[in-house]
């Protein structure tokens, strides 16, 4: 099997990530025009992130079979944000460039990241290891 990084190494970016998050969902109320309405949903959203990869970061250290559970949510709100974010983006325009930079450097591969960890915890264990079969 073919990893990109270690369990360990993994595990240090997600604990990374969540420590950028907790500087970057208060920065979100200065970056989000005034006045909009959807400031505090992208807030929300941003904490479920920080508590997936931080929850799934510690859960990967300790070599707990329930990262893989955290490592999946991580990477599918890091996908959803991505898309969410460029979509939205498209539509307005104005911010579409910020958005696709954002998805580039740090949502996406933190996405791929996170499924590498996922499929690294569900190959330690033989009910994953039949999971990763399908």
């Amino acid at each position: 099997m073919t990893t990109i990084a270690t369990r360990q190494q993994l595990s240090v970016v997600m604990l990374g990530s969540a420590a950028l998050l907790l500087v970057w969902i208060p920065m979100l109320g200065v970056v989000l025009p005034a006045g909009a309405d959807n400031d505090r949903w992208w807030q929300c959203w941003d904490l479920l992130e920080l508590l997936a990869l931080g929850v799934g970061g510690v859960l990967a250290l300790r070599r707990s079979s329930s990262a893989v559970f955290f490592a999946v949510a991580a990477a599918t709100l890091l996908l959803i944000d991505a898309c969410v974010d460029v979509g939205t983006a498209w539509v307005d325009g104005s911010q579409l460039w910020r958005a696709v930079a954002m998805a580039a450097v740090a949502e996406l591969p933190l996405t791929v990241l996170c499924v590498d960890l996922a499929r690294q915890s569900a190959a330690r264990y033989p009910a994953g290891r039949a999971l990763l079969a399908i």
